[in-house]
Parts: structure tokens; sequence; C-alpha cells
């Protein structure tokens, strides 16, 4: 069976007032399809920056990706331009964050911010979209899981800290 997701030696670095930090530096794994992966370690250990990495999601110019290949339905992501890897992202591949609250816009109400994943992702408009649940059960728990559900991503990059 071909992998869903393939890390090669992924490299990534950002470059601070003390100097640079290898903050990945030589990280792979597979995911086969219908696979669930959880990045787990200590605290700064790389599990963010590996998810933000797979996501083409670090902070530049600080952060960069020095190396490797992500390989994700046999396409490498590293070589996709800008608007290839937005329609990806989103759609095909998806990362919970660890604090998604903070992931929200206050000026957007939450519903909001989820039915934009519908129509930006899947083509809906807002009255397509699914059913929401009121703000305040949005705000709990039940936020991670129906962001996820409204983009339906083939696969998700979770980070996870231990401490």
């Amino acid at each position: 069976m071909e992998s869903l997701l393939q890390v090669r030696n992924l490299r990534t670095e950002f470059a601070t007032s003390e100097g640079t930090v290898a903050a990945v530096n030589d990280v792979s794994w597979d995911v086969q399809p219908g696979e669930t992966v959880a990045l787990v370690g200590e605290s700064g250990c790389g599990k963010s920056v590996s998810a933000l990495s797979i996501m083409r999601l670090v902070a530049a110019p600080a952060g960069r990706i020095l190396g490797g290949q992500i390989l994700f339905k046999g396409r490498d992501l590293l070589t996709l331009s800008e608007e290839e890897m937005r329609r990806v992202r989103g759609r095909e591949i998806g990362m919970v964050f660890q604090e998604p609250m903070t992931s929200l816009n206050p000026v957007l109400t939450v519903g909001r911010q989820l039915t934009e994943q519908c129509e930006i992702h899947l083509g809906m408009t807002a009255t397509q979209s699914p059913p929401l649940l009121s703000s305040r059960k949005c705000r709990s728990q039940g936020y991670r899981k129906l962001r996820m559900y409204a983009a339906r991503p083939a696969t998700s990059s979770s980070d996870s800290t231990s401490g």
C-alpha cells in the first residue's frame, strides 16, 4: 500500500538573536491511508514545527525549511507554488493546533469561521454549510472536531505536548 504521507529527512531551522536553532533535524515518517498519527514528545522537541513544516506554515523569514521531502499523495509539497499549496491546505490535509481557541478571529462569529471552511474548500454557499452548534458549544472542546469536519481533510497533522 502506498503511503498517504511520507516525510523524509525534514530539516527546519529558525534564526534567533542567539543564533540558528535547528528545530527539526532529519525527521522521517510515513502515514498510511486511514491511519492516525500523533506527534508526542517533550516541550520544545519539534512536534509543532514538524506539523507546521508539512503544512508549509513555518513563519518566514526567521523560520525556513532547509531540506527534505514531504510527499502527500505522491506530490512533494515543498515544490508546490503557494497557490497550489493553498488548495491542498484545509481541503486535503489539515492541522489541529494545540490551542485552537487562539486561532479564532474575534471580529468574526465562530459560525462564520466554520462555514468559511466549507465555502472555500468545498464550494458551498453559507446556506449549504453544515448546521452549527451554539457559539458557546463551538468555543468548547467540540470546536476542533467541527473545524476538521468543515474542511473534511484526507488526513490531519496533530501535535500534542506532554507538559
